[in-house]
């Protein structure tokens, strides 16, 4: 799966072409949004805007379709700062500006499955393991934390993940990237 970030419109980086979102409907959603993840391969993209609601929409390979809206939630009052689908796309998971993760299941109608609320600052960065299991996340206040997304509690030590294969590093914390400045 290719995932890509890139802002809605508002940032001034890179923004979404037309053409991909599929027409001027999904293009006008996505331009009110602080930023914009692009899943590619059967994926499911979404956009977040700053009052802590997103909106998935169905990919189309149909250029001259709109996106459909799959889903779209507001668990949080404040921004999403990342959003993170697992390897075996069963989960989503965003991180927010009021200190907490949200996990959905996107197979069982977007279903919040837990809250996991153990950072003390804003979460900008989240990975999955390979098997979907276990997350590590990272806050503004430079923290490293894990979690048991089955559960939905708190891994207390980051030594009991230390082997396992993670799917992505965005974390720039981590055991992948120990030693390097």
């Amino acid at each position: 799966v290719l995932q890509h970030c890139c802002d809605g419109g508002d940032g001034g980086g890179d923004s979404v072409p037309r053409a991909l979102l599929g027409g001027d409907a999904a293009a006008e959603r996505v331009e009110q949004a602080l930023a914009v993840m692009l899943a590619f391969a059967g994926k499911l993209p979404e956009a977040n805007n700053r009052d802590g609601a997103f909106v998935i929409f169905q990919t189309s390979k149909d250029s001259a379709k709109d996106l459909g809206v799959v889903h779209e939630d507001r668990e949080s009052q404040e921004w999403v700062r990342t959003i993170c689908y697992s390897p075996d796309g069963r989960r989503m998971a965003i991180g927010c500006e009021d200190n907490q993760i949200y996990v959905y299941d996107t197979k069982e109608n977007w279903s919040r499955t837990c809250v996991l609320n153990y950072h003390s600052a804003p979460i900008p960065a989240l990975d999955f393991t390979e098997d979907s299991l276990y997350m590590q996340s990272t806050d503004s206040a430079g923290a490293l934390h894990f979690g048991d997304v089955l559960a939905g509690v708190q891994i207390p030590t980051g030594a009991a993940l230390r082997d396992v294969k993670w799917a992505n590093q965005t974390c720039p914390l981590g055991w992948a990237v120990m030693g390097l400045q």
